[in-house]
């Protein structure tokens, strides 16, 4: 909670940072920064204002017309009072000001009636028909008179603080104070409620709470026949013949900035309980009501609770649930007691769909707290557009605005409202929707024709919602049967408030959980390092059913913004729940990782399905547990801000060094960004592929269009594209002539992939249409011929029956022949496979044959190389190369480009894979392909790959909640950019999200089946259900360097670079003890053995400390004489020995385990040695030059050397024992998975076999 206040004896601070010198009229006053209420007004008649005809439609009648009609005109309604948190003033029978408002700590010497001043000088006014009134009050005036002076201008009035209220808001509140008008009423009715929401010109939204109550008045006709008011206190019933009473409405409006509305209700019913009792005192109580509101701040979000007293009365001010959700203070469930569930999902549809709606019911509070549901049902979606939950008579003319609105007005109206046609109805009392004709010829926008039909929500979605609804029945007399009366209106109160919160919670869940399974489709859609949403794509994926629902909203300005937040990667309650219930999504089929998808995956034979629903609610529903702040007795401000700060630190005792944690949290780097002048991101987002430029481009800029658009996702290949097309006289920029017709020729091909019509069950599953030739001469007969990435195809021309030629993987060769006949000769292309069945196949393909033959020597290549290496990402980056070499061949025919005279070189430039075949570079030794079972590549879709610092494996577990299912064995990657990548250990398919930590990742530790621990600056806590983090622990000042765990599982050990050793308790998250093998020590590795001791590796030696700390031993390098002593990079503890790698150079030093003396020197042939990992009953050593050497510890002799990479080994772990993972530099960056049980332990000579 946030309480800003200053005040001192020599000088006070108000709120617009204004300092206010001691005077005669200055008090120590203070003023909230978030409080409960900014403002009360009393609007109403009395005896002071007179009865003023509504605009002036009886000043022509005399005094007995107008009091034999006093019952049936409408009269003007007058500001009587505003009240602030530094003001009070009147403004009836003429202005004045309250000196003694706000109250001191100094009891007040004089009644506070003897020191108002007169603020204006009193006109001399002819006594009229009318009673008196005072000048008229517009909300410009009551504005003026709230703001803030000048300190030499004091002579009329005292300075006080801005009030945030504008006037345009003051405005509105005179009018919808009383939506159906002012009149005079014969018998008292009953008090009423009703709720505002107004929006000023700049979107903010102010709200307020109105009780309208009535006062006794006799209405005297005088003997000049004016009216002469009095207040009838006695209640007489005796009236002469030229005496009425009436009542007259005066209405009390709290004003303020957060949506309180039932706690202010509660405040308002009790303050007019007691002027209804003491009426002549009425305005005491508005003061007193009043500060104590405007003193009272509003809880943050999160679990606290503000406790207020007033008059003996209670009021708790319940936070948001959340920081991106608005606090929710109304009964949620009343929509289901108005509506059945299909009229709730027809009206929430119409809401999403931005449609022009009219909510009318007969009960003004009921409009908002309906209209306000629906705002707060639809979230993270947020409305933006006119919104007027009530209208009043005189602003009727409102339903025919042009544009999106949502208004709300009395049933009274209907038949106005019938009359505008376009309108969305919703009538509240009946419970029903409807849409009014259109009587334009030319419809409005955003209205909805067609037959007036508003689209279903997609029934897989509501049919879960309605399930839910059915089940929980959100009725309070339900519940309420079989609990006993009570007979305390505290307990009354408390039970209803308690059931309240508990539908709140329950509707506010199945809301968000119908948001997620409407709209998770989305997320693989998006494209965040480019912000980019294909909207083509995620329609495709929509079955034919949901799709007019979706074609409608998605161009909404509410989705814009929404995918908007979605591309700013914001967290929220939606972003949360996809993420928890994504592992449930992917079983079912709806969510694919849009990393591991080509560029052309529209070309699949089945759509991806995107839109899965899934139901969680009875299971991730859990009561929510508040702490309850009470505010201290509210005497003067001075002594309560005094009291609050003491309750607030006996609320949160907390260390110094726990105080300090708290500001470091969450929130404070951003506004670090904003101090230090950071420009925000870009608000836009690209939605459609036409992004190029019109100038030429350098390679940043080439980069991010070539991304945009979707032709490639690979940054080596995107850079390879450039340096092919740059221009020869300014090779670093593409012309954008060239770009553009690329471009087009990326797109014709495209197209005619998409026109050819294929049987539904002749594509394979997964399988991409890459080249369509023209009309040739094969010897299969005149027809054409198709590429995919696995096979090519024959289509014969005329019957369309399709024929498979031979299977990508069974290509032996491709030879460019020339045929020549009688009268010419012709280019022929010849492909051979060694399926058995093909002999050969010729195509006559003319001018086509040497692009098909670089197209299918690459597609070949690609395959033989993911084959060879085991590496799957070479098959989605073969088919770009293809895509990308088609392009460049057609647009090079254009000779306005700058690749047409060297195309074939451009071209050839561009096929990376043949290349790579050509040269060597995928055949592997005998012994790696036997052990090799895959690659993988976390740097995926990277523009600079990053190196592989750390690998961890956790084996799959069930899920402690039920909403998130089964978690599946993973792969966490910490990558040398600070990132924590997540493969899915099941199908190796990279997640999409990822923690991002500080600097580099430096280890990884499994804490039992919920966490992982990654070190960097700093230890940050990964939920493994949601891979995201939730603490960072900062006790150690240096990097952190390794992280060990006790086999209980109960403690854990840290060190860092600067020497220090944390140990820890693991459920607490809290540091036991900290000890330090001094500042000269730089911890490289920390291992911690059976017998509870931790060793410790330092570039000069091994230290063994105790488990408290204590040093045990020590393992020096041996003396060689040379002038430079070897560094050690890594350590291993095995069969009583410890082996130790050098950094610089191939040899590995071993020691006794219990003596501590050396034993040993394995020389290894590499550059250095950086990583070893003991494998059942081998020791796997990673160098410096990517290869693994695996020896026997036994012997210490070399069994076998296997390499899978091009830079060296950072990282290796084990999978249960089955798998060996190694990661590499940034180099080559990326992930080989090794199978040790792939080798034959009966192999009697362990022969080496060289690369």
């Amino acid at each position: 909670m946030e309480m800003i206040a200053e005040t001192s004896e020599e000088s006070v601070v108000m709120d617009g940072g204004e300092e206010i010198c001691p005077g005669p009229m200055t008090k120590n006053g203070m003023t909230m920064a978030n409080r409960l209420a900014e403002l009360m007004l009393v609007v109403g008649i009395n005896d002071d204002t007179g009865l003023i005809p509504l605009n002036g439609r009886g000043l022509e009648k005399s005094g007995e017309d107008l009091f034999s009609n006093i019952y049936f005109e409408e009269y003007e309604p007058h500001v009587l009072a505003a009240v602030s948190a530094t003001k009070a003033l009147y403004f009836q029978p003429y202005f004045m000001e309250d000196p003694d408002y706000p109250p001191t700590h100094q009891p007040s010497q004089q009644s506070s009636a003897g020191k108002q001043q007169d603020l204006s000088k009193r006109g001399q006014r002819p006594r009229a028909k009318f009673a008196p009134r005072g000048p008229s009050v517009s909300p410009a005036v009551i504005t003026h008179h709230l703001k803030k002076v000048e300190p030499g201008k004091m002579s009329a009035s005292m300075k006080g603080a801005d009030l945030p209220i504008s006037e345009d808001v003051i405005r509105s509140l005179t009018t919808f104070c009383f939506p159906d008008n002012v009149k005079v009423y014969r018998e008292c009715p009953e008090d009423s409620v009703h709720f505002l929401v107004l929006t000023d010109i700049a979107g903010n939204k102010t709200f307020a709470t109105c009780i309208t109550f009535y006062k006794p008045y006799i209405i005297e006709l005088g003997s000049k026949c004016n009216l002469v008011i009095t207040l009838d206190l006695k209640e007489s019933s005796s009236l002469n013949s030229r005496e009425v009473r009436g009542f007259f409405p005066q209405c009390c409006c709290v004003v303020s900035k957060a949506p309180y509305f039932y706690a202010t209700k509660e405040i308002l019913s009790c303050l007019i309980s007691h002027v209804e009792h003491d009426m002549e005192e009425m305005y005491t109580f508005v003061k007193d009501f009043t500060y104590t509101m405007t003193m009272c701040p509003v809880p943050p979000a999160g679990n606290v609770i503000v406790e207020m007293s007033v008059y003996n009365l209670s009021v708790m001010l319940y936070p948001a649930e959340c920081a991106e959700k608005p606090v929710n203070d109304l009964p949620l469930h009343l929509v289901f007691l108005c509506f059945h569930a299909d009229d709730v999902l027809r009206i929430l549809s119409a809401v999403l769909m931005e449609q022009r709606i009219v909510f009318v019911s007969s009960n003004y509070a009921l409009l908002t707290i309906i209209m306000e549901s629906f705002l707060y049902y639809i979230l993270p979606f947020r409305w933006r557009f006119t919104y007027v939950p009530i209208l009043s008579a005189t602003s009727l003319e409102l339903l025919e605005a042009p544009g999106t609105f949502m208004m709300g007005c009395h049933t009274r109206h209907l038949d106005i409202v019938a009359l505008v046609g376009g309108l969305v109805v919703v009538n509240v009392d009946e419970g029903t929707l409807s849409v009014n004709p259109e009587t334009c010829l030319s419809p409005r926008r955003g209205s909805i024709t067609n037959s007036n039909i508003i689209p279903d929500v997609p029934q897989e979605s509501a049919n879960l919602f309605k399930k839910i609804c059915k089940r929980v029945r959100f009725q309070l007399e339900l519940s309420d049967v079989q609990r006993p009366f009570y007979y305390d209106i505290e307990q009354e109160r408390m039970f209803r408030m308690k059931k309240c919160l508990q539908f709140n919670a329950e509707i506010s869940f199945a809301f968000l959980e119908l948001m997620v399974n409407l709209f998770r489709g989305v997320m693989p859609c998006l494209r965040v390092e480019v912000r980019q949403f294909n909207k083509q794509s995620f329609l495709e994926s929509i079955e034919f059913t949901d799709k007019p629902f979706y074609e409608k909203v998605v161009t909404t300005d509410m989705f814009k913004m929404f995918i908007e937040d979605r591309l700013n990667e914001r967290v929220d309650q939606w972003s949360e729940y996809e993420m928890k219930t994504r592992p449930w999504a992917k079983r079912a089929g709806g969510l694919v990782d849009s990393t591991s998808i080509s560029v052309r995956a529209k070309h699949l034979k089945k759509p991806l399905r995107k839109q899965v629903s899934i139901s969680t609610f009875s299971s991730s529903l859990t009561p929510k547990v508040f702490e309850v702040f009470s505010l201290p007795p509210l005497n003067d401000s001075r002594s309560y801000i005094r009291n609050s700060i003491c309750k607030l630190n006996k609320a949160f005792d907390l260390p110094e060094i726990d105080r300090e944690d708290i500001l470091r949290r969450k929130g404070l780097n951003h506004v670090q960004e904003l101090t230090q002048g950071h420009e925000p991101r870009s608000p836009g987002f690209v939605e459609t592929a036409q992004y190029l430029k019109m100038t030429s481009v350098c390679l940043e800029e080439f980069v991010e269009t070539v991304s945009l658009l979707a032709m490639s996702n690979d940054y080596d290949t995107i850079q390879r594209l450039f340096h092919a097309l740059c221009m020869p006289m300014r090779p670093t920029h593409v012309d954008h002539y060239t770009m553009e017709m690329l471009y087009h020729a990326y797109v014709e091909n495209e197209k005619q992939c998409e026109q050819l019509v294929v049987p539904e069950d002749f594509l394979k599953s997964e399988e991409l249409l890459l080249r369509v030739s023209a009309l040739v001469k094969t010897d299969f007969g005149n027809g054409r011929i198709v590429l995919t990435d696995k096979r090519i195809f024959f289509l014969k021309d005329g019957t369309n029956a399709f024929r498979e030629v031979v299977k990508v993987r069974n290509i032996t060769s491709v030879e460019k022949q020339q045929v020549d006949s009688l009268l010419y000769s012709v280019k022929t292309l010849f492909i051979d496979g060694d399926n058995g069945k093909l002999g050969g196949f010729t195509a006559v393909l003319k001018e086509e044959r040497n692009c098909w033959a670089m197209l299918v020597e690459e597609m070949r290549a690609g395959r033989l190389v993911a084959e060879a290496t085991k590496d799957v990402t070479a098959v989605s980056q073969a088919i770009q190369n293809v895509l990308l070499v088609d392009a460049i061949i057609r647009s090079g025919q254009d000779e306005n480009t700058t690749h047409h005279r060297n195309l074939t070189q451009v071209a050839e430039s561009m096929c990376y894979f043949t290349t790579f075949v050509a040269e060597g570079h995928h055949k592997l030794s005998q012994d790696t392909m036997l052990a090799l079972q895959q690659r993988v590549d976390p740097n995926i879709g990277q523009r600079e790959r990053k190196t592989v610092e750390v690998l961890l494996y956790t084996p799959g577990c069930e899920s402690l909640h039920v909403s998130q299912g089964n978690i599946p064995p993973r792969l966490w990657c910490g990558m040398g950019d600070g990132k924590v990548k997540v493969f899915d250990a099941t199908n190796w398919t990279l997640e999409k999200t990822f923690v991002q930590t500080k600097s580099t990742v430096t280890c990884l530790a499994a804490v039992g089946d919920t966490q992982v621990w990654a070190g960097s600056q700093g230890i940050f806590i990964i939920d493994t259900a949601t891979i995201s983090c939730n603490k960072t622990l900062t006790d150690h000042l240096d990097l952190v360097s390794d992280i060990a765990i006790s086999k209980s599982g109960r403690h854990a050990y840290s060190s860092c670079v600067g020497g220090v050793l944390i140990k820890w308790e693991v459920q607490t998250l809290t540091a036991l003890y900290t000890f330090s093998l001094g500042a000269d020590r730089a911890i490289r590795s920390l291992s911690l053995n059976e017998d509870n001791q931790l060793w410790c590796g330092t570039w000069e030696s091994i230290h063994v400390v105790s488990a408290d700390g204590k040093y045990l031993q020590s393992f020096e390098y041996p003396a060689t004489g040379k002038s430079k002593q070897e560094q050690l990079d890594c350590l291993l503890v095995v069969k009583g020995e410890i082996w130790a790698g050098c950094r610089r150079s191939g040899q590995i030093v071993v020691w006794d385990k219990k003596t501590a003396k050396y034993k040993d020197t394995i020389q290894v042939e590499c550059r250095g040695v950086s990583i070893m990992l003991c494998v059942g009953d081998k020791i796997w050593v990673g160098t410096k030059d990517g290869t693994i050497f695996i020896y026997k510890p036994e012997n210490r002799e070399l069994w076998k050397k296997i390499k899978a990479h091009d830079d060296a080994i950072r990282a290796m772990c084990t999978a249960e024992e089955r798998y060996v993972i190694s990661g590499s530099g940034s180099k080559d960056g990326k992930v080989a998975i090794w199978s040790p049980l792939a080798y034959s332990m009966e192999l009697s000579n362990p022969s080496i076999h060289g690369e």
